[in-house]
């Protein structure tokens, strides 16, 4: 069975500038991200797909492919979904398409090859989902939000705000860390949100979603913590 990973890495992010770049750990982020997917043995090919000079050199630097990504598919607007798309679908007309992807997140720092490896092992067994994603629990459960109108909190689940936690279902969301997807079906039907959807949990501090500087600073002090652990 043939598996491609493949790593989106725009180098144009606004809340977090050269975020796909700055360093955890001693390493820029991306360099985790592209190590873990090596260290899976799972890859015939890691490719990064970016538009960015600085990002291409560093991933070729850490054994990954680059693929120079259309600038078009660079902007504010454009998703991992529609990047995925693309790139399989160049693939699939050079007949190289491969049977399983994943789309793995360049600030996934802390993810672990076993992660991946487990995650694909779904595919092989019940209820043989067509997309695998990375989950974790809600810290702060939803049951709980508030929502501010008029300078006053209220509560958005008014009737199930009072329960007690131990009465509340148990919650998982995408974490930004990966999507694993069947390559075929994903193009007949591109979305990672689809009927036959399955989730390999990961704890939330290894799940850390790095979009603003206060996630970066607490990016870096789990970093520290573990690495005196």
């Amino acid at each position: 069975m043939k598996r491609l990973a493949i790593i989106p890495a725009r180098g144009g992010s606004k809340r977090l500038p050269r975020k796909n770049i700055r360093e955890v750990a001693g390493r820029p982020m991306i360099a985790h991200a592209i190590a873990c997917a090596r260290n899976s043995g799972l890859f015939a090919r890691v490719l990064v797909s970016t538009e960015d000079p600085e990002i291409a050199a560093i991933a070729a630097a850490e054994g990954a492919e680059v693929d120079r990504r259309d600038p078009a598919l660079a902007d504010d607007r454009t998703g991992v979904v529609e990047v995925c798309r693309e790139l399989l679908a160049r693939l699939e007309a050079a007949g190289d398409l491969p049977d399983l992807f994943c789309c793995l997140y360049a600030t996934a720092v802390f993810l672990e090859p076993a992660d991946l490896v487990a995650a694909e092992r779904r595919f092989h067994e019940p209820p043989m989902p067509e997309v695998v994603m990375g989950v974790s629990a809600f810290p702060l459960h939803p049951f709980k939000a508030l929502e501010e109108r008029d300078g006053l909190l209220l509560p958005v689940h008014p009737d199930r705000v009072l329960r007690k936690s131990t009465e509340y279902p148990r919650y998982l969301a995408s974490n930004g860390t990966f999507y694993w997807a069947r390559s075929r079906r994903f193009l007949e039907r591109p979305s990672f949100y689809v009927d036959r959807l399955a989730g390999h949990e990961i704890p939330y501090y290894r799940a850390i979603d790095i979009d603003t500087e206060e996630d970066y600073a607490f990016a870096r002090l789990v970093a520290r913590g573990m690495l005196r652990s």
